[in-house]
């Protein structure tokens, strides 16, 4: 009896101990994220005229971008977080959600008060630039791309799920490019930089695949 008490005694002690790990594993999550979104409303509001919101508009699309390298270089399978934080790809994943989000946000409050800047001097003309239009289309498949995140859709259907990520996000990373295509604004360079940090991550996945 004493030792079926004893038994009894440390897996509750046990159990205990996982809960609160598990507690405090997601308390320091939560105090991560609003770190995070503190960062990004500090970085949008630091050093610019708010009661222009052309200018507005144009950092959130800054931040936006800036969210886009971070979400990708959380997704990267073969990521150098991975062992100067001890964490694993599985477990960062969360965090590329989050900033994942955040970018889809940003960029729709973006378009948002862009077009209620060109509504407002009559020139919303300008989103029939091409350039504008591939930004729509980002944006549109920024979209998307939260709405297949959904926990039902993307466990009943992972396989669409993982394809439709993977060709929404080919398509963000070139209509990006088109939107701000000039080496001036330097939004290019970050998207090519981007794009090459994803490509070498499928090389390197398909090296290890077939080696």
């Amino acid at each position: 009896k004493i030792r079926s008490m004893n038994s009894e005694i440390a897996r509750i002690l046990s159990s205990f101990v996982e809960k609160v790990q598990v507690t405090d594993l997601r308390t320091d999550r939560s105090i991560l994220y609003i770190i995070y979104w503190a960062i990004n409303l500090i970085l949008t509001l630091t050093n610019i005229d708010v009661t222009n919101i052309t200018y507005v508009a144009k950092r959130l699309g800054w931040i936006s971008v800036a969210n886009l390298v971070l979400l990708v270089f959380l997704a990267l399978k073969n990521t150098p977080v991975a062992p100067l934080t001890a964490k694993s790809y599985e477990k960062l994943r969360p965090l590329h959600k989050v900033a994942g989000y955040t970018c889809i946000f940003t960029s729709v409050i973006h378009a948002i008060v862009y077009l209620s800047a060109w509504s407002q001097s009559g020139s919303l003309h300008k989103m029939e630039g091409v350039d504008n239009f591939a930004g729509a289309i980002a944006g549109f498949a920024m979209v998307i791309i939260g709405f297949s995140t959904i926990t039902y859709f993307m466990r009943g259907y992972y396989e669409f799920f993982y394809m439709l990520h993977i060709i929404m996000f080919i398509l963000i990373m070139i209509t990006v490019g088109m939107h701000r295509p000039k080496f001036s604004t330097h939004s290019v360079i970050i998207v090519i930089f981007t794009a090459c940090l994803w490509v070498m991550d499928r090389i390197i996945r398909s090296a290890k695949i077939l080696c």
